[in-house]
């Protein structure tokens, strides 16, 4: 198991957020779940507010190698105040990540130290993929410029 501590903040609009989702699954993730323990609701004049302080993003890499994902943070939702409940804004403050490769991998390549090297390095930054991070760095650019 490999963890990391640290406070990273990602935040998108609602015209970003589809292309959000297929760089996740563009660097390699296979599936992808969220846990909210103790979310807050909270109703403004125009939007509905989800606020969940215990959040984890979970996700499962099937490249390089079969490794799961769990990003903890905050995540913060705002939804259009109308029938379609559109999500307006995507704010997740990453707090720590672990990745976890099953004993059964780490078992079968015991005996070769440049497969155990490989799997000790971290396939994702902060808990999310290279092609994400390149995405919201993108985003981030256009926005300051």
């Amino acid at each position: 198991m490999k963890e990391t501590n640290l406070d990273q903040v990602e935040a998108i609009g609602r015209t970003l957020i589809p292309r959000y989702f297929s760089t996740v699954f563009e660097g390699g993730v296979t599936d992808l779940y969220y846990i909210l323990k103790h979310s807050k609701e909270s109703y403004h004049n125009s939007s509905i507010t989800v606020d969940c302080d215990q959040c984890a993003m979970v996700t499962q890499h099937g490249k390089p190698m079969f490794t799961k994902v769990c990003t903890e943070g905050r995540l913060i939702l705002e939804f259009t105040f109308d029938d379609l409940m559109r999500i307006k804004t995507w704010h997740f403050t990453i707090r720590q990540y672990r990745e976890l490769v099953p004993r059964s991998i780490l078992a079968m390549h015991a005996q070769d130290p440049q497969v155990l090297d490989q799997l000790s390095k971290n396939i994702t930054r902060m808990g999310l993929t290279n092609f994400t991070l390149n995405y919201l760095r993108t985003v981030l650019a256009a926005y300051l410029a």
